[in-house]
C-alpha cells in the first residue's frame, strides 16, 4: 500500500509540474480551464477519501482517472463512479422485494431439512445473508455450453406451468433464436413465460423480437435501461446473474450466457470453457426467489408480488420438492446492499480450507482483503491453485489479473494460464475437494462491488463436487504453470500494461 501511495504521489507530482509547463506556454483561458478541472477533481478526491466507504483500490483508481484526464475523468466519475450504496430505490421496488424474501422465509421447508452437519463457512454465510442451507436436492454440473443449452432446452420443452428466464447477455444468434422460438411456442401453448435480461448485456436485442415475444404473451423486461442522461449514472451497476426456473421445480445458474461463443463458435477463441449447474429440489425455491427479487425491481409496481406470494402462488411458483440427498446454499447480492454478501461468503468459504483451495476464474482482480485472505492461506501451507485464461476477452481485465500473479506465487500459490487459443469463463471454487461453489461471480472488484451476482455453494454434494474437481484437473492438463522466472522474462511493455491495468481495472 505504501508503494502504491508513493507511486500516486509521484504521478501527481509530475502532473503538477506538467501543468506548470503547459500553463507557461498555453493561452490563459486554457490555464483557467485546467485549474478549474483540478479544483473540481480535488473536491471529488476529498469526498472519496473522507466519506466514501468503497475499497482503497477503487478510490485510488478514480483519483488517478480524475486527475490524469482533466474533465474527461470527472465526467466518467459522474456516470460510472458514483457510489451505488447511495442510490435511492423506489418504494415499490423495496417493499415488493422484501415481501418476496419474507414469503420464502415463512414457507415450511420440511422437505428440504438436512440431517447432516452444516459446514462452518455455510453457518457464517447464513448469519451474514439469512440464506439457509437446504437439502433434498439433486445437482448436475453441466460442462461447457453445449451440455448447458441442451439441458435448458429440454427443461423448457417439458414446461407445463411457467418459465422464468434472466441472462446478463442474450444474443440473437443461432442458439439465442432457438431459445426464443421455443419460448414463443410454449407461450402459445398456455405456459406463462417471463423473460428478462440486463439492458447493457442485450444492447443488440431487437425491438422486433421483443414485439414478437410480447405478441405471443411473453412478459419481457430489461434490467436498469440506460436510455436517458438521468439513468446514465446506473451504467456501471449491472445485473450479471443467469437464472432459469421451470415450473418452480427445475433451475439453472452458472457462467453461461446466451451466445454462439459459448458453443465455441467464435473468431477470437478456438474453444470456450464454461460451467453451469442444473438444480432440482427445494433449493429451486431460492433460485425462484432471486429471479422474482429482480422481477420486482424491474416491474416497480405496487403489489407486484401478490400473484407469487398468495396461497395459490406459493404452491405454484415455489414447488421444489425433495428429489435427492444433495444440499446447498444460494447467496445473491448486489451493489445496493449494505454488505457485500457474495464477496464475504467467498472469503468465508476460502477461510475454512484445511487442505486446498482451487479457483478457476476468467477475471481475477481481488481487492486488498480478498488478496490477503488468499495469500494467508498459501502462506499457512494450504495448497492454493488459481487457474486463469491464457488469453483474455478484455485487455484491461486480463492484464489487471496478471498483475496479481507475482504476489500470489511469492506467497506459495500455484498459478496457471489456460491454453492460449481458448477462453476460460467458468466461475468455480473448490475447497478441500469436498465443497464447491459455482455461479455468476468472478473473483474481482466488479463482481464484489458493482454487479448483481449469485453463487451456489455445494455443502454436501459428493457427485457434483467430484465433477468440478475432475473438470479442474482436466483443465490443468492443458494449462501452463506460471513461475517467477517466466514473469521476469515478460517484455517491458507487458509489465507496464499490467501495472496500469491493475490500477484502473477495479473501476471498469
Amino acid at each position: 500500500m505504501k508503494n502504491k501511495l508513493s507511486q500516486i504521489k509521484l504521478v501527481l507530482g509530475l502532473l503538477i509540474v506538467s501543468l506548470v509547463i503547459v500553463g507557461y506556454f498555453m493561452p490563459r483561458v486554457f490555464v483557467y480551464l485546467l485549474v478549474l478541472s483540478e479544483a473540481l477533481g480535488l473536491l471529488i478526491s476529498l469526498e472519496l477519501l473522507l466519506f466514501d466507504k468503497r475499497g482503497t483500490t477503487s478510490k485510488i483508481a478514480w483519483i488517478l482517472t480524475i486527475h490524469l484526464l482533466p474533465y474527461v475523468g470527472i465526467v466518467l466519475f459522474l456516470f460510472l463512479g458514483r457510489n451505488p450504496a447511495r442510490r435511492r430505490l423506489a418504494d415499490n421496488q423495496l417493499k415488493e422485494q422484501v415481501k418476496i424474501k419474507e414469503a420464502v422465509r415463512a414457507m415450511t421447508t420440511t422437505s428440504g431439512n438436512i440431517e447432516q452437519e452444516v459446514p462452518q463457512f455455510a453457518r457464517y454465510n447464513q448469519v451474514l445473508s439469512g440464506q439457509e442451507v437446504v437439502g433434498g436436492n439433486q445437482f448436475k454440473v453441466l460442462t461447457n455450453g453445449r451440455a448447458t443449452y441442451d439441458a435448458i432446452l429440454a427443461a423448457i420443452s417439458q414446461a407445463e406451468d411457467h418459465i422464468h428466464m434472466f441472462f446478463f447477455i442474450f444474443k440473437e444468434e443461432e442458439i439465442g433464436k432457438k431459445i426464443i422460438q421455443l419460448l414463443i411456442e410454449k407461450a402459445t401453448q398456455g405456459v406463462e413465460v417471463r423473460f428478462a435480461a440486463d439492458s447493457l448485456g442485450t444492447l443488440t436485442f431487437s425491438f422486433e423480437t421483443v414485439k414478437k415475444m410480447e405478441a405471443a404473451g411473453i412478459e419481457v423486461l430489461a434490467y436498469d435501461p440506460v436510455n436517458t442522461i438521468f439513468t446514465a449514472s446506473h451504467l456501471n451497476w449491472r445485473n450479471h446473474r443467469k437464472t432459469v426456473v421451470i415450473d418452480g421445480k427445475v433451475g439453472f445458474t452458472g457462467g453461461v450466457n446466451v451466445g454462439d461463443e459459448y458453443l465455441s463458435i467464435s473468431d477470437r477463441f478456438d474453444f470456450w470453457r464454461d460451467s453451469h449447474l442444473k438444480v432440482e429440489g427445494p433449493l429451486v425455491n431460492y433460485l425462484q426467489e432471486s429471479f422474482l427479487y429482480d422481477w420486482m425491481y424491474m416491474s416497480n409496481q405496487q403489489d407486484a408480488s401478490a400473484p407469487f406470494i398468495s396461497i395459490a402462488g406459493r404452491e405454484r411458483y415455489f414447488a421444489g420438492e425433495r428429489v435427492g440427498e444433495d444440499s446447498g446454499q444460494i447467496i445473491y447480492g448486489g451493489p445496493y446492499d449494505k454488505e457485500r454478501l457474495v464477496r464475504e461468503s467467498f472469503l468465508n468459504f476460502i477461510s475454512g480450507a484445511k487442505k486446498n483451495v482451487r479457483i478457476a476464474m476468467p477475471y481475477f482482480v481481488p481487492d486488498e482483503e480478498s488478496l490477503a485472505v488468499l495469500r494467508r492461506m498459501a502462506l499457512n501451507g494450504i495448497k492454493v491453485q488459481v487457474l486463469m485464461p491464457g488469453k483474455g476477452d478484455r485487455g484491461i481485465s486480463f492484464n489487471g489479473s496478471n498483475h496479481f500473479i507475482k504476489t500470489m506465487i511469492e506467497a506459495g500459490a500455484e498459478v496457471y494460464h489456460y491454453q492460449e487459443d481458448s477462453f476460460l469463463h467458468c466461475k468455480i471454487m473448490i475447497v478441500d475437494d469436498q465443497y464447491g461453489t459455482i455461479g455468476t461471480t468472478n473473483f474481482d472488484v466488479r463482481s464484489f462491488r458493482l454487479n448483481h451476482e449469485l453463487s451456489l455453494f455445494l455443502t454436501n454434494a459428493d457427485q457434483a463436487v467430484a465433477h468440478l474437481v475432475s473438470d479442474f484437473e482436466a483443465d490443468l492438463t492443458v494449462s501452463t504453470p506460471v513461475t517467477l522466472a517466466t514473469l521476469a522474462q515478460r517484455p517491458l511493455m507487458t509489465k507496464i500494461r499490467e501495472q496500469l491495468s491493475s490500477l484502473f481495472a477495479p473501476i471498469l
